[in-house]
């Protein structure tokens, strides 16, 4: 089966409060939508990128006219969202900032809800699972 998401069908984030910022939460596999998300956001617009990674040389620029604070989680061998499961404790969410999360559906869900318990509102989150760890008959 194969599904295509055209940029804004999951990220909306609507009207962006003056005051708020676009926060994406991204593995590798979340890249190429961060760099289109990057693109799109209007001049001086506050933006936090926290993306993760398995290996330094997988980082990229990112080209925006916002405010970007660009931040990369280097994993290497270590399971896919850790980083960004553990990074996010250094993050401050207010009720203004918008919340864009992919990656592995385990890590986004644990994700989401770390953004809410630190004061990310509910319905300015918005996520998607873009894989699975394969299943193993048994």
């Amino acid at each position: 089966m194969l599904g295509l998401l055209d940029q804004g069908v999951i990220f909306d984030p609507g009207g962006i409060d003056a005051d708020g910022r676009v926060v994406v939460l991204a593995d590798e596999t979340g890249i190429p939508a961060a760099e289109g998300i990057a693109a799109s956001l209007p001049e001086g617009q506050g933006a936090l990128f926290l993306l993760e990674v398995p290996y330094e040389e997988d980082r990229r620029s990112m080209s925006t006219s916002a405010d970007l604070d660009l931040r990369w989680a280097i994993r290497g061998a270590a399971p896919s969202g850790s980083l960004l499961e553990e990074r996010i404790t250094e993050v401050s969410f207010t009720e203004r900032d918008y919340v864009y999360i992919v990656g592995e559906a385990g890590a986004v869900l644990r994700l989401r809800t770390a953004a809410q318990e630190k004061g990310a509102l509910k319905e300015r989150v918005d996520f998607c699972a873009y894989w699975r760890p394969e299943r193993r008959a048994s």
